[in-house]
């Protein structure tokens, strides 16, 4: 027994693992990316929803990276211009988000 406690761990042990460098890249919500399937289902030309002119409530934060996540990409960006309608309510933490088919 006394062997195993003399026993020195390797050195790679010792150090810290290695991660990623610290990136301003938030992770989409689960509501912007079932946005962008529901967008990109339509744009394909099916019906993903159960009636036009589904509404969804956005935080501003999620509006935003969802404008950033669509504008990588041109074709589903130019369908969200021309078939998605949003407002801002000045007391509303939220924005109501309607895709239209």
């Amino acid at each position: 027994m006394s062997n195993l406690i003399d026993i020195t761990p390797p050195e790679s042990f010792h150090k810290a693992p290695l991660t990623p460098p610290p990136t301003d890249e938030e992770t989409p919500s689960k509501q912007v990316l079932n946005i962008i399937q529901c967008l990109e289902l339509q744009l394909a030309g099916q019906r993903p929803l159960s009636s036009p002119g589904k509404v969804f409530h956005l935080a501003h934060r999620d509006f935003n990276h969802l404008l950033k996540t669509l504008e990588l990409n041109q074709p589903l960006w130019r369908y969200f211009q021309t078939k998605v309608r949003y407002a801002a309510h000045p007391r509303s933490r939220t924005l109501p988000l309607i895709l239209c088919g």
